[in-house]
């Protein structure tokens, strides 16, 4: 077992230490024009609050354990999930239309197949950590793929307006892009898959093996969280797929302008 045991001075010491490499990267970004600095920053204080919130309120729910409170704080991470995919999809017409109903279904079928086999306990420290990897995994995934959606429509609009000139369906003409677009946003999850445990050993597993967990556990349920974040992200994107194509292409079948 891990002999780790929590102390919260230690605990801020060591966080304010390791923010060095936060302002390494801000340094980073302004020495090379980058332009990120303002984000880092904004994003890295609103984690650190958010965590903060999240920890008070993951206490109270742990100590409930009430299968109401757990469907609320994943219902909670779902909505807030599709509006951050939606703002890094503007230019796309009413994307959260698109996102939030994506995210919801992808990651909730996932999490109902896993606890309904018991795979994963219903217990809220088992359904909420592995829940919100389901949901942020699916939202990043949606957002991979609008961003690249969206610039396929922007650099191969004159290909699809011909394919439409020509009689072919919305959903014709606009399916090699959408394919394209949700290749290109698994990338970066297939190649975590091809290097999982040599290269890349992911949170779930680590924060086990801290926990004291034995490693051959830790791994299964690593495999599990894998298998998990893939396809609830492929549910995600397919759906997204097909409420983006309806939301682009108008019934008279021409192009909406995208911002």
């Amino acid at each position: 077992m891990s002999e780790f045991v929590f102390d919260p001075m230690d605990g801020a010491l060591r966080l304010a230490l390791a923010s060095i490499l936060l302002v390494f990267a801000i340094i980073l970004s302004r020495y090379r024009g980058i332009g990120v600095e303002k984000e880092l920053l904004v994003g890295s204080t609103r984690a650190l609050l958010q965590l903060a919130v999240i920890g008070l309120i993951l206490t109270a729910i742990f100590e409930n354990e009430k299968i109401i409170f757990m469907a609320l704080m994943i219902a909670g991470m779902i909505v807030l999930g599709g509006y951050t995919s939606a703002r890094r999809a503007s230019g796309l017409p009413s994307p959260m239309k698109i996102t939030l109903p994506s995210i919801a279904i992808g990651s909730s079928i996932v999490i109902l197949f896993l606890t309904g086999i018991q795979v994963i306990p219903v217990r809220a420290e088992f359904v909420i950590p592995i829940g919100g990897m389901a949901v942020g995994n699916s939202m990043n995934m949606c957002s991979l793929f609008l961003n690249n959606f969206k610039r396929e429509m922007q650099s191969r609009h004159n290909e699809i307006e011909v394919r439409l000139a020509l009689g072919a369906s919305g959903e014709i003409a606009l399916a090699p892009h959408l394919r394209f677009s949700i290749r290109s946003a698994l990338i970066p999850t297939l190649d975590n898959l091809k290097t999982l445990g040599f290269v890349f050993i992911p949170g779930a597993m680590t924060g086990m093996m801290i926990g004291g967990a034995d490693p051959i556990w830790a791994a299964e349920y690593q495999l599990i969280v894998f298998f998990m974040i893939i396809a609830s992200g492929m549910i995600a994107m397919v759906l997204a797929s097909k409420l983006v194509s309806r939301q682009i292409i108008n019934p008279a079948q021409q192009i909406v302008e995208i911002g």
